[in-house]
Order: structure tokens, then sequence, then C-alpha cells
């Protein structure tokens, strides 16, 4: 857990905690009004060419292990209250078995990164100035209830029931799913898929919500 501050930005790369594949870095700065309150995040989720592990590019085949693909970045700053922590992130880059063999490259992609996310967090706090925080407040709530809503409504128009379908990888790994409707409420069950994958072909609770969406 993280105690955000304003001025922090926290950077991490790792399935576990959300992410993808380590190629996709994620920067997640906190917003807050004058009074220091947490408003909302600004989140920058971009690719990087190279990652390092034990080939270039990313996802090698035969990997068996995070740290194969590339380097592993469990959540951390990247600024701390206003001091942006470059040094740390390029030995962060270079270090591990399998470090990036292209940090300068790295280093410049956090920082277009960074000021996306500065960027956006400057916008999010000039519209708080335009429109006043409870009118922008009372839109971000409307704005999810509005998607949730929309949603229920498209689920209406099915037919009640069960749907089944199954895949398999190259592999022969297989993926199963049995999809029931009742209403305007959708459950998804992956029993009897394939146990957890030896090689880099595992989802995480994240993507999983994402292939569903």
């Amino acid at each position: 857990d993280f105690t955000f501050s304003p001025g922090d930005t926290i950077i991490t790369n790792h399935p576990a905690y959300g992410g993808s594949h380590l190629p996709d870095v994620t920067l997640i700065t906190p917003v807050f009004n004058k009074k220091e309150k947490l408003l909302a995040f600004v989140v920058n989720r971009a690719h990087h060419a190279e990652i390092g592990g034990i080939a270039p590019g990313s996802m090698p085949p035969s990997a068996t292990r995070l740290s194969e693909e590339g380097v592993v970045i469990a959540p951390t700053y990247l600024v701390k209250q206003g001091k942006v922590l470059w040094q740390e992130m390029e030995c962060l880059f270079s270090s591990g078995k399998y470090p990036s063999r292209s940090v300068p490259e790295n280093m410049a992609d956090l920082k277009a990164a960074l000021a996306a996310n500065i960027n956006g967090q400057n916008a999010f706090l000039q519209m708080l100035g335009d429109y006043g925080e409870d009118e922008v407040l009372k839109y971000m709530q409307a704005l999810r209830e509005m998607a949730a809503n929309k949603m229920r409504h498209v689920l209406s128009g099915f037919p009640d029931g069960e749907y089944k379908a199954e895949e398999k990888l190259d592999d022969g790994s297989l993926i199963r799913t049995k999809i029931t409707i009742r209403g305007d409420k959708i459950h998804f069950d992956f029993s009897g898929s394939s146990p957890v994958h030896p090689g880099n072909m595992n989802a995480n609770r994240a993507i999983v919500k994402s292939v569903i969406i």
C-alpha cells in the first residue's frame, strides 16, 4: 500500500498489480484539491519497445518465469513529493540478470509518460477551477452510472440462458467458458479451462476482466 501525497507518481509494470506484460509500463499520479484531499488519479500505460529479458521484444516463448521476460518493476515511486527519481529508474532498467538493452530510450519514454500525466493533472485542476469541485465530481459519478446502465440495457436485450464456448491455444491448452445471463446480469464461469500454463500465456485478474469487457 502507498500513502499518496501531492507531487507523487507511482510506476509499475508488474502483472500481479494489474499490469499486462512487462513492456507496458504504468504511471499513476494522484490529483489533490487545494485542501490536499485526494480526488482522482491520472494513469498512463505506455508500451516500451525494449524492456530486457532473454530475447528482444516481449513474451519470449521459452520464458518460464517473469524475470526472463524483462525488467520487473513492482510498484514504486517514480516521483516522491515532487522529486523525480531518474537515477534510481536508470539503475532499475540497467539491473538484474536480463536488463534493458536500450535504457536511454526507456528513460525518454518515461519522461514523455510523466509529462502526459502532469498535463492530465493540470487539465483536471483546470476543470475544477472552471466548474467547481462538486460539479466535476458529480459528473464523474454520473459517467460511471451511465456506463453501468448502458451495459444493463444491452444485457437485458439478450434472452436469459446459458452460452458456452471453448478455444484452444496452439499447444492445446483449453480455454472454456460458460456465460449465464439473467435479466440485466451476466456471470462468466471459466471452470474446465486448463490449469496454470508453464509458459507466459497466463492471464491475471485484470486481463480476464479486460477480455470479458
